[in-house]
């Protein structure tokens, strides 16, 4: 059952559960398949967004975004109108974006753990996907040793970066927790790039590979016993959470991760671009102590952390307008340069 594809349809992506994203369409091409789980096989639902209708017109520098929702057992799955906004507003932006649901959730296999251990190999299992698609997207394309053709002008800046590749690791309420809880993002690529052929890694990496030679309609090259075998792009994550959530309410949803928060975890979001938006109205997390913990990762020496603080917003941002505000927001930090 896993990495099985269950459809495949060009559409124009459009959402109209959020007001400030009604008749915003964005022309893109979906993939939709599933992927076992590295906690414990469950299947889990995966969506992709292709930012235009032709997969070979896929706008340089490669990008994607991998999106957590909301929690599973008070309705949260891959299709909330946040996360439609979210991801419209970086296809915009020619981000490839990934949706999927978590175990429990949706159209995925299994049921929700309260220690969120299962929900955080969820994340990473689609994560190492979307790693592998892209670097494979890279590669196939024309763009693996950070040359693209035709890419001879700019300054030597530009010329440096073409080779480095995005990742945005994003999160929405309860996915805002697991984003926070992963381990860092070096290590997450290592256990893709050491992957053996048969393991949980390796039928992720051969399925990525297949998918992606097939959406920029390329032959895969003959599938490597590990992942560095082939020529891969340098990755640069960052990291968007939205409505994110603190103690007591993050101890109470996942008991054993919270105990892994602290300084190892904030450290990703001062030292790489880090964006959190957040309402004045938020009844999980009141706003002034969101301000206080966004601040103190604001001021932190070298810090490239972010934050917004939305007054009128409520934590699912349903109140009149304050959608075009989000969406301004996260649409302004993506155009910003890299400190």
């Amino acid at each position: 059952m896993a990495g099985r594809q269950i459809s495949v349809e060009s559409q124009r992506y459009s959402f109209t559960g959020l007001e400030g994203g009604r008749n915003m369409p964005c022309p893109t091409c979906t993939y939709t398949f599933l992927i076992q789980s590295l906690h414990d096989t469950t299947p889990l639902l995966c969506t992709l967004h292709q930012p235009n209708s032709t997969p070979l017109h896929i706008p340089k520098p490669y990008r994607i975004a991998l999106l957590a929702h909301p929690y599973a057992p008070i309705g949260g799955n891959s299709r909330d109108p946040v996360l439609a906004l979210i991801t419209s507003t970086l296809l915009e932006k020619g981000y490839i974006v990934v949706l999927f649901d978590f175990r429990g959730a949706g159209g995925s296999g299994g049921s929700t753990s309260w220690s969120g251990v299962g929900e955080r190999e969820d994340f990473v299992s689609v994560l190492g996907f979307c790693l592998v698609y892209l670097s494979t997207v890279c590669l196939l394309l024309g763009r693996g040793d950070g040359a693209g053709k035709g890419d001879g002008d700019g300054d030597g800046k530009e010329q440096e970066e073409r080779g480095v590749s995005d990742v945005l690791l994003a999160g929405y309420s309860y996915g805002s927790l697991i984003v926070q809880s992963l381990a860092p993002f070096e290590r997450i690529l290592e256990r893709f790039y050491t992957a053996e052929e048969g393991s949980g890694e390796g039928r992720i990496m051969t399925l990525a590979r297949g998918l992606a030679a097939e959406h920029t309609h390329t032959s895969p090259r003959q599938s490597p016993s590990t992942y560095t075998d082939i020529n891969i792009p340098a990755f640069r994550p960052s990291y968007l959470l939205i409505s994110p959530l603190l103690p007591p309410i993050s101890t109470l949803l996942m008991l054993q991760l919270s105990r892994t928060f602290g300084s190892n975890n904030e450290s990703a979001l001062r030292l790489n671009r880090s964006l959190a938006v957040f309402g004045g109205r938020d009844t999980f997390t009141s706003s002034a102590r969101l301000v206080e913990w966004a601040t103190r990762l604001k001021r932190a020496e070298g810090s490239q952390f972010s934050f917004a603080e939305i007054g009128d917003a409520g934590h699912f941002w349903r109140e009149d307008g304050v959608g075009k505000e989000l969406k301004s927001v996260v649409a302004s930090w993506v155009d910003s340069p890299y400190r």
